[in-house]
């Protein structure tokens, strides 16, 4: 992992990316010498090469970023931001569901709003509004994005695109229990699929052409597109997909082969038309360009679904906002389809059969609880795919009552990831791996969520409140022995 002043330093050249900064600049700015400067800048210009970046040097000028690949280098970018420690904050993790709302509103939608007139909407007082926005503020300061609020525009956010992107990520996706995403993206059908990347794509199309989605919509598209990459590396072929050609339809149809586009640069993949027009409907559904009918019968099949498989699983699917966000955008687009006599191919079905047949089983059954959904005959493929959801919310439910475990080596980030994925793979069942620090990155911010530690140096000259168990970052038998 980068240093800090290593970190400080990228972020620095990326937001001047635009001029020659000098080492003199840099070391005022930084509290560094020239020399340290000079050595982080060769350090940095080694490794930007492989992440879509180069470091221009030039005597008596300085030096300049220049960014060739946005995408590689973003995720490149994001990995070592490091900021999102605030979500182990605990403001952070008690942020409420209201505040989530005017989150998604301010920064994954764009939107503006009056605060009398979203108080009146969520039915709060504008104290209570104030005092939302104020955690919101701290939320995103980390992030360098702030919430602004003028007398005729109202509340908004302002920040740079790529810092927005950053939270984004961090937030909503990667790290957020209730990204469909974190959970899914270990499976085996989806290990050569990056998920952020594809995020970033959508993302950057769907924001540019002025496509408001929100979190929950993303996921299932970002779902669907790894889906279309897995079907065409698997030779399946959609049929010709009916799509109306008018001005509207036209313009989200150029989103969806922009997107595909990118996609394929980045995979050597070429999507056919009919990918793009399947996606062009994904889009039209889950946006707000049409108006799904008969959603509130939908709604309610859905709402006795989940109270069926509560009484029948002890899981709190009822209760489960994201999960119900989730279901109901994913169906959107799969009635338009059925309604079209459509159904999509599903690359993942023998495998989802095979190892998952259970769940694949259920998600059957509970499709026939709805008299809504049980009008179509919908295949296996469409079964399968609806089945995603609830094994990431079955993985989310295990989850929340496995022990956190925090793993601590000495310094080096490569040992420390070999120690990670050892404890992956023979206690991945029983353990949630919450983090991975050098010795000198720990602190009681970093131990305040954490039931164990596991650490591959001597721990025994510091107390903690929580057990430790120390290993080789070999993790031999011997450890796993002792370990269980």
């Amino acid at each position: 992992m980068m240093r800090k002043k290593e970190r400080d330093l990228l972020i620095y050249l990326v937001d001047n990316s635009d001029r020659f900064v000098t080492s003199e600049e840099l070391s005022t700015l930084l509290s560094l010498t020239p020399r340290t400067i000079r050595n982080y800048i060769k350090i940095l210009k080694e490794t930007l090469v492989s992440q879509g970046a180069l470091l221009d040097a030039k005597p008596s000028l300085g030096y300049r970023l220049h960014i060739s690949h946005p995408v590689t280098f973003d995720l490149f970018l994001n990995k070592n931001y490091e900021l999102s420690q605030w979500l182990i904050n605990e403001d952070s993790n008690n942020i409420s569901d209201r505040q989530k709302y005017i989150l998604n509103k301010l920064i994954i939608e764009n939107q503006k709003f009056l605060i009398d007139d979203l108080a009146e909407k969520l039915f709060v007082t504008r104290t209570t509004l104030s005092k939302d926005l104020s955690i919101i503020r701290k939320v995103l300061m980390p992030y360098r994005i702030s919430v602004e609020s003028k007398a005729n525009i109202g509340v908004f956010i302002t920040g740079l695109e790529r810092d927005k992107r950053h939270f984004i990520l961090d937030y909503f996706f990667s790290h957020s229990e209730n990204s469909i995403q974190h959970y899914m993206k270990n499976k085996s059908f989806f290990k050569a699929i990056s998920f952020d990347q594809i995020t970033i794509i959508v993302l950057d199309e769907c924001r540019e052409a002025g496509i408001h989605l929100t979190d929950f919509t993303i996921q299932n598209i970002v779902l669907y597109i790894a889906l279309s990459v897995q079907r065409l590396k698997c030779g399946f072929e959609l049929q010709a997909a009916p799509v109306d050609i008018n001005p509207e339809i036209r313009n989200v149809s150029d989103v969806a082969r922009k997107i595909f586009s990118r996609i394929e640069s980045g995979l050597a993949l070429k999507f056919p038309e009919s990918e793009v027009d399947y996606l062009t409907i994904q889009l039209m559904a889950q946006g707000k360009n049409i108006n799904i009918q008969n959603d509130g019968p939908l709604q309610r099949d859905l709402d006795m679904i989940l109270q069926r498989i509560e009484l029948e699983t002890d899981y709190p699917v009822t209760k489960d906002y994201a999960l119900k966000k989730n279901i109901i955008e994913h169906l959107k687009p799969m009635i338009v389809r059925l309604e079209q006599g459509i159904q999509l191919k599903n690359p993942l079905l023998q495998e989802i059969k095979t190892n998952y047949l259970s769940e694949f089983m259920d998600t059957k059954r509970y499709i026939k609880w709805s008299p809504y959904l049980s009008q179509f005959d919908i295949n296996d493929d469409e079964v399968a795919y609806l089945a995603l959801h609830l094994m990431a919310a079955a993985e989310k439910y295990k989850n929340l009552n496995k022990p956190r475990a925090l793993i601590i080596c000495a310094t080096g980030y490569g040992s420390a990831q070999l120690l990670n994925n050892r404890v992956e793979k023979e206690f991945g069942m029983y353990l949630n791996i919450v983090d991975i620090k050098g010795y000198y990155e720990v602190d009681d911010t970093t131990l305040s969520n954490v039931n164990l530690i596991i650490s591959a140096i001597d721990l025994s000259t510091r107390v903690f409140k929580v057990p430790v168990i120390q290993v080789s970052i070999f993790l031999t038998e011997a450890d796993v022995l002792i370990s269980q």
